[in-house]
């Protein structure tokens, strides 16, 4: 019985193994490259500007314009899909 279950377990390390290889061989043959986990070192500094508290102020105050449109277009978009699923479950 030892030696079934030793055998089974070589069996299957071997069929991984084969398995594997015909993997990395057709993605070769495909061009498909694995993909690099290198990451790109930054070439440039960037320099701040406009860092006065006035300038800073105005940036916020821009974000937040932004910041409630968006939230204003969400709450359209919500509303027209609650209303779209009414609809659709009143058929």
């Amino acid at each position: 019985m030892k030696r079934q279950g030793i055998l089974i377990t070589l069996i299957l390390i071997v069929i991984v193994a084969v398995a594997g290889g015909l993997i990395v061989s057709r993605m070769k043959q495909s061009g498909v490259t694995p993909v690099s986990t290198s990451i790109p070192t930054p070439t440039q500094s960037v320099q701040a500007t406009g860092t006065s508290d006035a300038d800073l102020e105005k940036d916020t105050q821009g974000i937040d314009t932004q910041v409630k449109a968006l939230n204003t277009d969400a709450a359209g978009i919500d509303q027209s899909l609650n209303d779209k699923q009414g609809n659709l479950s009143e058929q």
